[in-house]
This record gives structure tokens, C-alpha cells and sequence, in this order.
């Protein structure tokens, strides 16, 4: 079966846009917008997708024709080639900002298509920063162990702040779970963790 996500993006740039991008979610097929940490109206969409909590909210990553911005892609491509913009530290604060308005992005959009240029690209990709659909990346894992001990050295990347993970493993008889706590992840991790499980699971440890 073929599934379609109807995404609209702009939201937070005007009262209107938000109001027109909530009516297309609660009367038509819209299920998804990304928004706007640099807009006008980000407070107003941030109120409106609190009270419409089906609607999947996403980052649309500003470096254009935004106040304290280029104001064109070319303006932008002269800024990039001039080294006048530091592009991650810019769209790290815009994420930022969208989870410290209480919103858990979904996925992730750059206006007027700016990720189709490579610097730009390069820093929305890269996985230590930014995961373009801000799903959790495991770019190396070694794992040993017999029976029911595990034995796991995993890298992890990932967007937005992670709550747990769950380690699954088996025997062929029996199938073991550990549960690992990740509260203290902040947003643009890449990490190496250690695990030592059996069972009962030990203590995970943690390497720098």
C-alpha cells in the first residue's frame, strides 16, 4: 500500500499562513508543516500545534530571505563563499529554539530549498549534527556476548534529545531485553556507549 504525508512549510511566517495550514489539517488532507524558528508568528504556530496535536510539526531551517539573513539565494551563496555565515551554529540555534518551545520535530526542511547547496547540505547531513528525517542513525556497533550475556560498543547519532533505548538480544531459547535511560541526551548527539548486559542486565557504562 502507497502512503502519502501532504507536508506545508512556512509555518510561523504569518498569522494568516498558520491559520490557512491549520484549516488545510482539520478540514482537508494536510498531516504534517514544518516551522519556522525565525518567523514572525513562530509563537502563534507554536499555541496552534499544542492545539492540534495530530498535526506532525518539523523544522523548516532558515538561512534565507529572513530578517538578519541574505536576502536571495545568490545573496546567500555570496555569503557562503565569503565564510559570513556559520551554518550549523545557525541551524542548531533555530532547532533549539523549536524544542525549547516544547515541540519534538518529526522531520526536517530548509527554506527556499537551500539544502540542495553543498555547503548547506553537508551540514544538514553530516551525523553528528543533523539527521535530515530525525530518526536515529547507528553509523558503527560491534556486538559479542554468548547466551544470555551481551556484550554491545555502539555509536549513535541522532537529531533530538532521546528518552531510552532498548537493547534486544537472544539465544534461540530466550529473548532478553535491557532498557537503557537516555533523559541527559541533548539535541545533534553522536556518542559511543558500552554496554555489558546479562541477565538481570548489568550497568551500562559509558565511554567519552
Amino acid at each position: 500500500m502507497k502512503k502519502l504525508i501532504v507536508n506545508a512549510d512556512d509555518f510561523g511566517f504569518t498569522r494568516d499562513v498558520n491559520e490557512g495550514i491549520v484549516a488545510a489539517h482539520r478540514r482537508g488532507i494536510l498531516t504534517a508543516t514544518t516551522i519556522m524558528a525565525t518567523g514572525p508568528a513562530f509563537a502563534h504556530a507554536v499555541d496552534l500545534s499544542r492545539d492540534n496535536p495530530d498535526l506532525d510539526i518539523g523544522c523548516h531551517l532558515v538561512l534565507v530571505g529572513s530578517e538578519g539573513f541574505p536576502a536571495t539565494v545568490p545573496a546567500l551563496l555570496y555569503a557562503l563563499a565569503t565564510h559570513r555565515i556559520r551554518i550549523y551554529d545557525e541551524l542548531a540555534a533555530q532547532v533549539r529554539r523549536i524544542l525549547d518551545a516544547g515541540l519534538r520535530p518529526t522531520h526536517l526542511d530548509t527554506h527556499k530549498h537551500t539544502h540542495l547547496l553543498p555547503p548547506v547540505l553537508d551540514a544538514v547531513a553530516r551525523g553528528e549534527s543533523f539527521i535530515s528525517t530525525g530518526e536515529v542513525v547507528i553509523p558503527d556497533a560491534k556486538l559479542g556476548g554468548e547466551g544470555d550475556s551481551l556484550i554491545a560498543d555502539v555509536t549513535v547519532g541522532y537529531t533530538f534529545p532521546l528518552k531510552m533505548a532498548e537493547i534486544v538480544w537472544g539465544d534461540g531459547a530466550a529473548t532478553y531485553r535491557k532498557t537503557i535511560p537516555l533523559e541527559a541526551t541533548r539535541e545533534f548527539g553522536l556518542s559511543r556507549r558500552g554496554y555489558t548486559a546479562a541477565h538481570p542486565p548489568s550497568t551500562p557504562r559509558t565511554a567519552p
